[in-house]
């Protein structure tokens, strides 16, 4: 199975999986998301989400299976390399990367995957999430923000989470994203490169 799904907060289900999530609404939601012929469906554990909040839904699952991700370019490196097995699979739309449902989830991971074995990669994003994370009317938790994190367990307590030389980085993380939560938290946000670069250096 992918690795990816196997990250807290994602839990699998047998056909899909469960992808607990902030909104920009500031609400918090466990999304199932399940593959079919046509496409994907998702459904919620909110009652009733607004037409704002399922749009923001809808705008996240977009991030997380990259289908705005151009995929004409390779396609076309295919085709020019004469590789008819691989152009066969990005014709079908395979070729896209499984991402978070924010920029800021993604770097977590990233830093929790470095030096690390698989298993201990996800005892820490466990971690992470069941320490600081908020909890979805159905009782998941969401991947914790860095307002959230901060606010919940304070510089002292994300360096006693069982991260080893990684809480102290995380701690950095929290405090130089807090101030740039509007493109880290929100999955259509972008930066230009140059912005990008001066805010995470």
């Amino acid at each position: 199975r992918h690795g990816w799904s196997g990250l807290p907060p994602i839990e699998r289900l047998a056909n899909g999986v469960f992808y607990p999530m902030t909104l920009a609404s500031n609400r918090h939601v466990a999304v199932a998301v399940i593959p079919e012929t046509s496409g994907v469906a998702f459904y919620s554990d909110l009652c009733h989400p607004s037409g704002r909040d399922a749009d923001d839904i809808r705008l996240r699952l977009r991030r997380i299976l990259s289908l705005d991700f151009p995929l004409d370019e390779f396609r076309q490196l295919c085709r020019t390399r004469r590789d008819t097995k691989l152009h066969a699979l990005a014709s079908r739309g395979w070729g896209r990367i499984l991402r978070s449902a924010t920029p800021w989830e993604d770097a977590v991971k990233t830093l929790l995957t470095t030096n690390a074995s698989w298993g201990y990669t996800v005892k820490m994003c466990k971690s992470v999430v069941e320490s600081a994370g908020p909890a979805t009317p159905c009782g998941l938790r969401c991947f914790p923000s860095p307002r959230q994190l901060l606010e919940r367990l304070g510089l002292e307590g994300i360096r006693r989470l069982p991260l080893g030389y990684r809480a102290e980085y995380l701690s950095g993380l929290a405090l130089a994203a807090k101030g740039q939560a509007r493109w880290l938290s929100l999955p259509g946000a972008a930066l230009a490169e140059s912005e990008a670069k001066a805010c995470i250096s």
